[in-house]
């Protein structure tokens, strides 16, 4: 996911859907983010946000209820509404006391803990016969290790539900005492986090899911990227190199920072996608269950899946956190790039994502990375870096910027390192292509190589066309 931030992680939890973790060797990522000027401070972000969702969950002025109170409040008890439905989200929210009783409990305006199940029949296509385990599983709602059947019967809404509850490691509400003492406190320690579920998980209509094919939704994905490529390109002269310098960007490196955001395409965005959100390396078969999904639980369903192995504000298909959207540091060079952006343009908070612009964002971040790099790099290593990407063939360009990007995803220090690394070898070779291993072996960790890796396996089937012939 994208600049880690909010709470901590647990120690007990299995290792993300696709993020890597630092180790004691590199920099750290917050500590590399903090030197460049991209990371800010979360607890002001995490405030922003926890009264912005507390204001569209309960309606309630954010003024009047501050992240600490979110535990009093609860829709009224004598009205039930569907979380089913969008007006759920529209249920006056009188404030009552935090003691638990028989007639209500705090937990009562937490439907995504409910665990109720209404299931319809689904037909699975070229998914019948497949085993699946881990994610996969937890996707279509089937037990772990399981095949998949002709018809399976499912409901997308409890299991957007399942995979937050995973997230926060809590049962389903029941009867057990000893079940609703742990979920109250976990809500009196993480009512943020509680509240951003129950608004991503209302927010989901799955009598009316927006689906679409996967050749649809890719469509969609180059819609964003060209408008964003030519946004992002054109606000390079209004700002500097980086953030310790007044110099600005020049021709010579805008066109370079252009020539490598030519090579992020769709393909290279939905490989990023289903390597965050897809437990194996196979593209064929994140390809097909992805497609799945859009096609039965819609997009909206995807644009809200947790980043279930972690404590942090993030969801989607690039799992994005707040803090890429709203750096805050004052005179930061991400902060620059994205005030310069026209106004609107780019989400400043996670809530956004949920109305179109997750792409837009992904691209855009992907894009910062690149322009910080090239902003940062000496004139010697520039040349290099010229040099290989005008050598390089089309395809074998996009190789190598989809590694840097991926990479650069969640430690950006490494992926400068080894990109440097990288381009300074096939400089001093004069060569004209690479092997994917080529590239993987500059990035000295195994978890960031073994991602990187993911990602050009993603890609290598995405560019292929293969999963045009998959998506209808």
């Amino acid at each position: 996911m994208i600049f880690e931030k909010f709470g901590k992680k647990r120690e007990s939890a299995p290792p993300h859907q696709a993020t890597p973790t630092d180790d004691s060797v590199s920099i750290s990522r917050r500590n590399f983010l903090k030197k460049t000027g991209l990371f800010i401070s979360g607890a002001v972000v995490g405030e922003h946000e926890s009264e912005k969702f507390l204001k569209k969950i309960f309606k309630v002025p954010s003024a009047e209820v501050s992240p600490k109170e979110a535990v009093k409040i609860m829709p009224h008890k004598e009205k039930h509404v569907s979380a089913h439905s969008p007006e759920a989200l529209s249920e006056p929210s009188p404030e009552v006391s935090t003691e638990t009783s028989k007639e209500s409990s705090p937990l009562d305006a937490y439907s995504f803990l409910d665990g109720q199940i209404h299931p319809v029949a689904i037909p699975t296509g070229e998914l019948a016969g497949n085993t699946f385990s881990d994610l996969y599983a937890m996707y279509l709602g089937m037990p772990n290790g399981t095949v998949v059947p002709e018809t399976l019967h499912v409901d997308f809404k409890e299991n957007l539900a399942t995979l937050w509850r995973k997230k926060f490691n809590l049962p389903a509400r029941s009867h057990d005492e000893r079940v609703e003492r742990e979920q109250l406190q976990f809500l009196e320690e993480h009512h943020n986090l509680m509240n951003l579920a129950e608004y991503v998980y209302r927010s989901y209509d799955a009598k009316s899911p927006n689906t679409m094919t996967l050749e649809e939704y890719r469509n969609d994905v180059v819609g964003a990227v060209e408008k964003s490529r030519k946004v992002f390109v054109d606000t390079l002269p209004l700002v500097p190199t980086s953030a310790s310098e007044d110099g600005v960007f020049s021709k010579d490196k805008i066109s370079l920072i252009s020539k490598m955001g030519e090579s992020l395409t769709a393909d290279t965005l939905m490989s990023l996608s289903f390597t965050e959100l897809m437990p194996l390396d196979k593209g064929s078969a994140n390809a097909q269950v992805f497609g799945f999904l859009l096609r039965n639980a819609g997009v909206d369903f995807i644009d809200r899946i947790p980043s279930v192995y972690d404590m942090l504000e993030s969801f989607g298909p690039y799992q994005i956190t707040p803090d890429a959207l709203s750096p805050k540091s004052a005179g930061s060079w991400a902060t620059q790039v994205l005030s310069a952006l026209p106004l609107g343009f780019m989400p400043w908070n996670v809530d956004e994502l949920l109305r179109g612009k997750e792409n837009i964002a992904a691209y855009t971040l992907a894009m910062l990375n690149i322009a910080q790099f090239i902003g940062t790099r000496n004139s010697a290593q520039l040349k290099c870096l010229s040099e290989v990407m005008h050598t390089l063939p089309s395809t074998q360009r996009a190789k190598a910027v989809l590694s840097f990007v991926a990479a650069a995803h969640h430690r950006p220090h490494e992926a400068y390192d080894a990109f440097d690394a990288f381009i300074w070898s096939m400089y001093v070779e004069r060569a004209h292509s690479f092997r994917e291993e080529d590239i993987l072996r500059h990035i000295p960790t195994k978890d960031l190589r073994e991602y990187t890796g993911k990602a050009l396996a993603n890609y290598r089937f995405l560019a292929s066309g293969a999963s045009v012939n998959n998506s209808t």
